[in-house]
């Protein structure tokens, strides 16, 4: 399969890299250290020429929060919106766009945690009401331990991320047989369950 990611050079994005090319998969990944700014227009438009033949796109780096602050938008998201409109047409695509765990307030009014969890809910909104013909999979794993989720205060808690990217990657290799619109996970426990389960969790929504 022919997959692209954004993100792929750390973190959860570099775990599901890693994993589809010992998978055999053909992997394509986009991020800073390769030269591609999510957060720059014009090069998610480069990112989308160039995923135009893949199977499957996934939506994993997160954008600047400080340029989201100051432009009011976010590279992630304004990728999302981009590659559902590439994609529109075409049913055979695979669309994973990972997210956070929706949070209805925020206890340290922290501005970054804020912007994020909007972002989150944007998303969440863009694919409900998308067109597109793609096969879309919004996954909110909850907070996990990353170097973004370094920002966020102690009073979170973390899970590991090693249980998060096997899960991901138990989805990415499952695809053509569950493929569910959006799952939500908020304790790392949940990530411990047999197939039959996984596959109850996905036909929620």
């Amino acid at each position: 399969m022919k997959i692209a990611i954004t993100g792929h050079t750390s973190g959860l994005g570099k775990y599901i890299y890693d994993a589809c090319v010992k998978n055999k998969h053909d992997v394509v990944g986009f991020s800073l250290t390769s030269g591609h700014d999510i957060d720059n227009k014009d090069e998610c438009y480069d990112i989308i020429d160039q995923t135009k033949n893949m199977d499957m796109f996934i939506n994993c780096a997160y954008g600047s929060v400080k340029d989201q602050y100051v432009k009011g938008a976010n590279g992630q998201i304004e990728l999302l919106k981009q590659i559902l409109s590439a994609w529109e047409e075409d049913k055979s695509k695979f669309i994973l766009h990972i997210g956070s765990k929706y949070m209805h307030r925020n206890p340290q009014k922290i501005l970054p945690a804020k912007i994020y969890t909007l972002d989150k809910r944007h998303a969440h909104d863009i694919i409900q009401n998308s067109s597109s013909k793609a096969k879309v999979f919004n996954f909110i794993p909850g907070m996990f331990e990353s170097s973004m989720s370094d920002m966020w205060p102690d009073v979170f808690t973390k899970s590991k991320m090693e249980p998060i990217g096997d899960t991901l990657c138990f989805y990415i290799e499952n695809c053509k047989r569950i493929w569910p619109q959006e799952v939500v996970i908020d304790k790392t426990d949940l990530l411990h369950r047999p197939l039959e389960e996984l596959i109850k969790l996905g036909s929620t929504q």
